[in-house]
């Protein structure tokens, strides 16, 4: 605990107000990230961007106070309230974040690998035809290539 009582309060309430816009934009980076919005991906990750920067700056106005010391100097229920709103918010902020870098990762892998094939498939010819795109002789299994 420190020596001076913590008093700034309206730094929480902007704290949590930051958080929870952090969580909507999760929110909406999971939407992105489902329906491969490539444009929608790119705009929330500034955006993300923005909004950490801010939560650390506030973060930052609260030291040298720990969330720890903060709940103890909370005198009213409201008080309290605020800050395990913040703690409870942060905690889901830093689940969903995670949950979402596993979503985009997975893309990465398979846009990755997708791409991988397309490279391959052009190298080869399809089958039954030469490099050309002629039909081979008379090749009974001449086909479009494979999937």
């Amino acid at each position: 605990m420190q020596n001076a009582p913590f008093v700034n309060w309206l730094v929480v309430e902007k704290l949590q107000q930051a958080i929870t816009d952090f969580n909507d934009l999760l929110t909406i980076e999971k939407d992105a990230l489902s329906h491969q919005k490539i444009d929608d991906i790119i705009q929330v990750a500034e955006q993300k961007n923005a909004s950490v920067e801010k939560i650390n700056t506030l973060v930052a106005e609260l030291y040298p106070f720990s969330f720890d010391d903060i709940r103890h100097a909370a005198n009213t229920s409201n008080q309290l309230i605020l800050i395990n709103n913040v703690l409870t918010l942060s905690e889901q902020a830093a689940q969903h974040n995670e949950r979402n870098q596993v979503l985009l990762a997975t893309l990465y892998k398979l846009n990755s690998q997708l791409l991988n094939q397309l490279n391959q498939h052009q190298t080869m010819p399809f089958q039954g035809y030469s490099q050309t795109g002629l039909p081979k002789s008379n090749n009974a299994n001449r086909s479009l290539g494979k999937a």
